[in-house]
């Protein structure tokens, strides 16, 4: 098997590296959350940066690739997409207040700070995203995968979820997309609108002190 470079690609497991979360997308964007299973914490890594000798060329939804001596190495997460979640209506009114396909959820300041600003691994850590692109065109950002860990989780988010607007703007790039991420400092709102099998709900979050 080969790459889009015509790299020889190497199938194979780097038993000390952990792959916890990647984002794919354009090289400004991408990031994948790698640890060793021997050292307690994991870092984030970019594109082109060093890996314990290997260099990152490349993430995908699911792997990265580590390049060495000519040779790509891939590392796969493993992680099999689980059923889409379906809530009951009595479990959806113990999560929120909904109104037709409207949710409205409260956050607190600090677990933002402490989650998301003050620890990016945390924001990756299980979970899986990129892109979703309908003709070439970007139409949004698809979670591909979210553990029940992660904030994004706690904020109503579910593997396969397609994020399509953030305080009614649409997600048409990844560069608004980091726009917007930045705006978690400040703003004490978010309506998030996304599409969850073939259905919209917005999701009101009020961000409390």
């Amino acid at each position: 098997m080969a790459d889009s470079s015509g790299n020889s690609v190497v199938s194979s497991e780097i038993n000390e590296l952990v792959v916890l979360g990647t984002i794919s997308g354009p090289a400004t964007i991408a990031r994948a959350l790698i640890k060793r299973q021997s050292e307690p914490s994991a870092q984030i890594y970019k594109i082109g940066m060093d890996i314990y000798g290997f260099t990152l060329v490349k993430i995908d939804n699911a792997k990265v690739y580590l390049k060495k001596d000519g040779k790509i190495e891939v590392i796969d997460m493993f992680a099999k997409e689980k059923p889409q979640e379906v809530l009951s209506s009595q479990q959806t009114m113990q999560q929120g207040t909904t109104s037709t396909n409207r949710v409205v959820k409260s956050i607190s300041k600090a677990e933002i700070q402490q989650k998301v600003l003050n620890n990016l691994d945390n924001a990756l850590n299980g979970v899986r995203a990129g892109p979703y692109r309908v003709g070439g065109k970007i139409e949004g950002f698809k979670l591909f995968s979210v553990a029940p860990f992660n904030i994004l989780y706690s904020m109503g988010a579910r593997s396969g979820d397609i994020v399509k607007r953030i305080n009614g703007q649409p997600i048409d790039s990844t560069e608004k997309l980091m726009k917007m991420w930045e705006t978690l400092k400040t703003d004490t709102r978010f309506v998030i609108e996304l599409e969850r099998s073939g259905k919209m709900i917005t999701y009101d979050l009020n961000v409390s002190e």
